[in-house]
């Protein structure tokens, strides 16, 4: 099932879906983290490579035990 569509309102290509990775209940931060990584091991700047995104808004929300 695809939730964005590939056209704007005017029938003008907007996106291409080039992979499908399947659908997800939530989202899934260790796989997109490890694919931005590779995807962007080039960029100069801050290695996110081994951060915990969920801990790490736990930690800003005040949830973390």
């Amino acid at each position: 099932m695809r939730w964005l569509h590939p056209f704007d309102g005017e029938g003008r290509d907007y996106m291409q879906y080039v992979n499908d990775c399947g659908t997800y209940h939530d989202v899934p931060a260790k796989f997109l983290m490890r694919e931005m990584a590779r995807d962007y091991a080039n960029m100069q700047g801050e290695d996110l490579s081994g951060r915990d995104m969920k801990r790490e808004a736990e930690a800003r929300q005040g949830t973390v035990p």
